[in-house]
């Protein structure tokens, strides 16, 4: 068993020198899209979308206490089952 937490970042001021960030949008608990911004070779500008499949992912309307309890009772169910 495996358990990743990845959490995104507040913009860096190279990326925001640059006028280009990416956004996150997450259509539902499960699946997080990340939209890049990119440039073609002719200068025509584009955004690159991936998707992520996640267990379960957070938006922005969830608070600090639902992300640590789902996060907290995952780590200690990972921890203490599997030692």
């Amino acid at each position: 068993m495996m358990m990743m937490m990845m959490i995104l970042h507040f913009c860096l001021n190279a990326e925001n020198d640059k006028k280009e960030v990416d956004v996150v949008t997450v259509p539902n608990k499960d699946i997080v899209i990340v939209h890049e911004p990119k440039q073609k070779v002719d200068l025509t500008k584009y955004l690159e979308n991936q998707t992520f499949r996640f267990d379960y992912s957070f938006d922005e309307n969830s608070t600090n206490e639902m992300v640590y309890r789902s996060v907290a009772v995952a780590f200690n169910y990972f921890t203490f089952d599997c030692m």
